[in-house]
């Protein structure tokens, strides 16, 4: 900045960047117009002020996206603040607006500091105003509305009722409306339903007078209070239903919300209906684009909402005793359908079948980044954040990170304007499942395994033209125990290891896995009369279990003997048009990776990945049954670059470690700490880092991974070694046929995330695969070699790779061989459909 500068034209050019989104220019700007102020006014001058605000305010955006500037905007606050004492005493106008900016700037970040600046905010206000100002009224508010956030809820409550008596003197206003929505809240929170019952209706009353749209959301308040309180609900909440609806439409999640009220106080067909309702009109909403502009946590909230709404629907097919009419039926297994894809619906709207946008693929790309950076958070374990000898990694880190960041959340926006779920948001409107049903064989049936109010159903289908069924198997929690206590027999309870899920395998004790078929398979056996193949979409920890190898006799023959099974992620998946295939290019198989690439100190291996001789082998025998097109990379060629680099591959084989961390309670995440330690302190910054975010705690291992583990250098095309859920992101696999994990644990992940089930298994279909092979423990090496030369022979003589994994998985039973050495293994069908895989 030049020192002649036109300081009117500084002054608006900061607040513009103020106004704008990007916090650099508006530090830019207001810096510069601050030091225009300095250069030319006496320090103390109350002149400087605005400018010393401007600043702070832009250095505190900064500070929400993660800058290594910290508190600095306190500084620049505190220094106007010193200057409006020292000119005025304190009390002044002035004072009161700088203290309630600098509240606004503490909120996200200093919350306590933001009560204490509020606070004295409203002192001064009483001082200047007097106690029963209007403007007193509404700081008494706002106070209350922090305290809530910090649930301080007595506090809070305190204030509020404050605020209320102080409005009672003045004329409606929406600081008055929050203030009696506030009481009655923390009212009824504290079971004081009567002084809850009070508020609400000054609140319905001050809406009223002031217009306000939410008169229904008041009205509805007044009825479950009432409910509370053992009184009919039903008029009420009926009349707040006409209220939202004249308010604000029919497709909202207000109206849904109070459809699902009135189906709670009621019974039977009535409480069906009402259900039916909130659905219809959460399915609107969402096809009208309606949750485009939700933030993160708004979607997390209205995922799991939105999921018991559609749980109550189906559990009242599981509670009725009489058999409905077959179109029903197929109804409530299009409602399951819905609720599978609700992450999407929500979250990321342009994942749902058929979607495709040119942005996905710099979405995909940026994430990817992302994951680099997060997996390179620091280049020392133990080194402080920002500390002065943070190395490259670090800061690189810290200058890339928020603009990769900001990126993502740019083009987030962008795709969910416009990539519009279309009638898949309406769980009783699409066609998918019925499609899906006519991709069926006379000789195949759908099974869809859920979980629906603590309780597991099964909506079994066959064609469009067959019988369908809704089967309830029983109590989840009985069931996912059973489902813990299968994985424990099937893998056995030693073979959990530093990058191992511990949770799933030390949580039960071995059983008799005749306990969970009893209870998940022979229930469906009189449904499944006639049929030859399943296709499959599991829920939960069953996710985790191959039921294929559940026992269907007394002899223990496995299910795979009785059916063929085709696993999906969902119902639709059958029959959805995934769009145009891109060409795709020769097989790739890497295998064996040099985990070193140089010296790993000999202490550390046994928490690093040590050598697997059968990959080496499995490698030769499927190129030779690929043929010379195929391009192999073993040892130092097995690189995370050349991975990242392919672009739809007709088959993609990996064959090395796969690796789980999510599921791992504190205790035992303090325990591999702890012993890592013991080995050498620098291998633990890098397990935590990968055990911070979902998309890191599932992986594979390439070259180099055990030197970046070390805290090693492996170089530009190993990158860190770890190709990660997040690294898979970015891969174009829209022309792959087929993927192979052959690894451990690669369809094994975190089961509550919010974008669904977060494994490689699911990462790859999300990439375009068009069927996923992985498995679900922590396979043995040369019995997988000789499983996966077994598969690829199948493979070459036509079978699709569902039958082929099938069919040798039952020579291997066949011969006697352990479940443990050939069970792990499934095959995932994705939404492209393929014609299989032919060499």
């Amino acid at each position: 900045m030049t020192s002649g500068g036109d300081y009117e034209v500084l002054r608006a050019r900061a607040d513009d960047a103020l106004a704008g989104a990007d916090a650099a220019e508006a530090v830019q700007a207001t810096a510069e117009a601050l030091a225009w102020c300095r250069e030319r006014l006496p320090a103390g001058d109350a002149e400087l002020v605005p400018a010393l605000v401007r600043h702070a305010r832009a250095l505190s955006m900064t500070s929400q996206t993660g800058s290594a500037t910290k508190f600095g905007y306190e500084l620049l606050f505190d220094e106007a603040l010193a200057i409006l004492h020292s000119g005025q005493g304190g009390h002044d106008e002035a004072v009161a607006a700088v203290l309630w900016t600098y509240a606004q700037c503490l909120r996200h970040l200093r919350p306590a500091k933001c009560v204490t600046t509020l606070e004295e905010r409203l002192g001064l206000l009483r001082a200047l105003r007097g106690p029963s100002h209007p403007d007193v009224a509404a700081a008494e508010c706002e106070l209350a509305g922090e305290l809530r956030q910090q649930r301080r809820h007595q506090e809070a409550s305190a204030h509020y009722r404050r605020s209320l008596r102080i409005w009672s003197l003045h004329p409606p206003d929406r600081w008055g409306l929050m203030a009696a929505e506030g009481v009655g809240y923390l009212a009824e929170l504290a079971g004081d339903l009567g002084t809850a019952a009070d508020a609400y209706a000054q609140a319905v009353l001050t809406a009223r007078a002031l217009g306000d749209d939410q008169v229904g959301t008041y009205l509805v308040a007044c009825a479950r209070v009432a409910a509370g309180r053992g009184e009919d609900a039903l008029p009420q909440f009926e009349k707040a239903l006409a209220e939202q609806r004249a308010a604000l439409g029919d497709a909202h999640p207000d109206v849904a919300a109070t459809m699902m009220s009135i189906s709670l106080a009621t019974s039977g067909e009535r409480a069906l209906r009402a259900t039916r309702d909130a659905l219809c009109t959460v399915g609107a909403w969402l096809e009208s684009g309606g949750a485009t502009t939700l933030n993160d946590q708004q979607r997390r909230d209205f995922i799991k909402t939105f999921g018991r709404y559609a749980e109550r629907y189906l559990s009242w097919w599981t509670a009725s005793r009489s058999t409905p009419a077959e179109a029903l039926m197929a109804e409530a297994l299009e409602v399951a359908t819905w609720r599978r894809r609700l992450p999407h619906l929500l979250w990321s709207p342009w994942r749902l079948p058929g979607m495709h946008h040119p942005c996905e693929t710099e979405l995909n790309a940026v994430m990817a980044r992302i994951a680099h950076r997060l997996q390179e958070r620091y280049q020392a374990a133990g080194r402080r954040p920002g500390a002065a000898t943070a190395g490259p990694a670090w800061m690189g880190h810290v200058t890339e990170l928020p603009a990769l960041e900001g990126r993502q959340a740019e083009l987030e926006t962008l795709l969910r304007r416009e990539c519009r779920p279309g009638v898949l948001a309406r769980p009783l409107a699409s066609t998918a499942v019925a499609a899906a049903r006519r991709a069926l064989a006379a000789d195949e049936r759908l099974v869809d395994i859920m979980g629906v109010e603590g309780r597991y159903v099964a909506f079994v289908a066959g064609p469009l033209d067959g019988q369908t069924a809704v089967i309830d198997l029983g109590p989840a929690a009985r069931i996912d125990q059973e489902a813990l206590r299968a994985r424990v027999t099937l893998e056995g309870p030693d073979r959990a290891t530093a990058f191992r899920d511990l949770k799933p395998v030390l949580a039960a004790p071995a059983g008799d896995l005749r306990a969970l078929a009893q209870l998940l398979v022979a229930p469906l056996l009189p449904a499944l009369t006639g049929c030859r193949r399943i296709r499959v979409v599991l829920d939960g920890p069953l996710l985790h279990v191959p039921i294929g190898v559940l026992p269907v006799d007394p002899a223990g023959s496995p299910l795979l003997t009785m059916f063929a099974l085709d696993y999906l992620v969902t119902a639709d998946d059958l029959a959805t048009d995934g769009g145009p295939r891109a060409e795709p290019g020769p097989e790739l198989v890497m295998a064996a990776p040099d985990y070193d690439l140089g010296s790993v100190e000999p202490g550390q291996t046994g928490f690093l990945f040590g050598p697997l001789d059968g990959t080496a082998g499995e490698a030769d025998g499927i190129a030779c049954l690929l043929g010379p097109r195929a391009v192999v990379l073993r040892g130092d060629e097995a690189l995370k670059g050349r991975l990242r680099e392919t672009r739809s591959p007709r088959l993609l084989h990996l064959a090395t470690h796969g690796y789980v961390l999510s599921g791992m309670s504190e205790a035992a995440a303090r325990e591999t700490d702890r012993r890592l330690r013991g080995t050498t302190s620098e291998l633990t910054g890098r397990f935590v880092n990968l055990r911070r975010h979902p998309s890191l705690r599932s992986g594979l291992a390439l070259a180099g991974a055990n030197m970046w583990l070390a805290h090693g250098v492996p170089g530009s095309g190993a990158e860190t070694g770890i190709f990660t859920v997040a690294d898979v992101s970015a891969l174009d696999l829209s022309g792959t046929a087929l993927v192979v994990l052959s690894a451990c644990d690669t369809g094994v992940g975190d089961l509550d995330a919010v974008d669904g089930h977060i494994s490689l298994r699911a990462a790859f279909l999300r990439s375009g695969a068009g069927a996923v092979v992985a498995s679900l423990w922590k396979v043995p090496d040369l019995p997988t070699r000789d499983l996966m030369i077994r598969f690829y022979e199948l493979l070459s003589r036509g079978h699709q790779p569902a039958d082929a994994l099938r069919t040798a998985q039952l020579e291997r039973h066949a011969a006697g061989e352990p479940v443990v050495n050939w069970g792990a293994f499934v095959c995932y069908l994705g939404t492209q459909r393929h014609e299989g895989h032919r060499m």
